[in-house]
């Protein structure tokens, strides 16, 4: 009898110096990879940061609706007056009855967001009167969306009556708004409307893009509206005077 041999297949046969070897990336692969990783990081990080910025946008826009319901909802209960800049009876300084302060009952509670103002003061606020589009410390602590001050007027005067607005469409009440005393962009609880219908540059307290190259406004009737910056500026004295 013979010996049968079994000869194993070529497939199972491991070559001596393949043994115990395992294969790497080479620097050719590797240098691809971080190319097409850095392509992919180009391409994904501006698309988040937009979708952020426009997230943000939205938000600010929702907090002017919020607004001019609360405005028009104070006004209801107020014989169809709306709130004075300020009310005169009220202690002065930060106590002081503001007319972002009188329409709070309308809006979202005030909290503790963490704020910090421009003077880098913490402070409580409704969320609907911060504007997410300011940095911390840019902020106004009676408010970042400005009275117009021809519609919400200064306390030496009468309340202003609805019945007044003769066009409520077409006249804006509350606008994204900006202090220029400082560096910018920052908030503001009102505006100069006559100094700045006269002459943009010489308003100290201005309607205000907050960076985003469109000034959000909230209207009389209460709708709400986004103006490239210029636009606005070119038709300040239609959309800001009661009477232009």
């Amino acid at each position: 009898m013979h010996a049968t041999t079994h000869t194993p297949p070529a497939s199972a046969v491991v070559h001596p110096l393949i043994v115990g070897r395992r294969r790497g990336f080479t620097l050719v692969e590797l240098l691809t990879v971080i190319a097409i990783i850095g392509i992919l990081a180009a391409i994904i990080i501006p698309v988040v940061g937009k979708v952020r910025q426009s997230a943000r946008v939205t938000q600010s826009v929702a907090n002017l609706r919020g607004i001019g319901q609360a405005v028009l909802l104070y006004a209801g209960e107020n014989r169809h007056t709306l709130p004075p800049l300020v009310d005169l009876s009220e202690s002065g300084g930060f106590g002081s009855q503001y007319w972002s302060r009188t329409i709070e009952p309308y809006l979202e509670p005030a909290v503790d967001g963490g704020w910090r103002d421009l003077n880098n003061r913490a402070f409580r606020q409704s969320p609907a009167l911060v504007s997410p589009l300011l940095e911390d410390g840019r902020h106004h602590a009676i408010g970042d969306y400005g009275a117009n001050r021809d519609v919400i007027q200064h306390p030496n005067s009468a309340p202003r009556r609805l019945s007044e607005i003769t066009r409520p469409g077409n006249t804006v009440m509350v606008a994204a708004a900006e202090t220029r005393s400082r560096e910018l962009p920052n908030g503001a609880w009102f505006f100069e409307t006559y100094a700045y219908v006269n002459n943009p540059a010489a308003a100290s307290a201005a309607p205000s893009d907050h960076g985003t190259g469109k000034i959000p406004a909230v209207f009389v009737d209460g709708h709400v509206e986004q103006f490239p910056k210029a636009d606005f500026e070119a038709n300040r004295r239609e959309l800001l005077l009661i009477n232009p």
